[in-house]
């Protein structure tokens, strides 16, 4: 029972994690593209900056690693 908790804890940290990434890769990848057709500068920098610096995304990438190390960690002791 305990094990399977683990896994279903570590399944959705890691499918969390997954969907922040690609959030992380869309914005990274259309922002310049969305900027280029607004007739602005493209800018990847800016957008990666954006990404980066909101503490509330770093928390959201930062949380999954640190929750499926933590799994990992009690896995191997059973």
């Amino acid at each position: 029972m305990k094990r399977i908790l683990y896994i279903f804890i570590l399944y959705t940290i890691t499918s969390y994690f997954i969907s922040f990434i690609s959030l992380g890769i869309l914005v990274f990848l259309f922002g310049p593209v969305i900027d280029f057709f607004m007739g602005s500068n493209i800018s990847i920098p800016k957008y990666w900056n954006s990404v980066n610096e909101s503490g509330v995304i770093k928390l959201l990438i930062i949380l999954p690693i640190v929750g499926s190390v933590v799994a990992t960690f009690f896995d191997s002791f059973e």
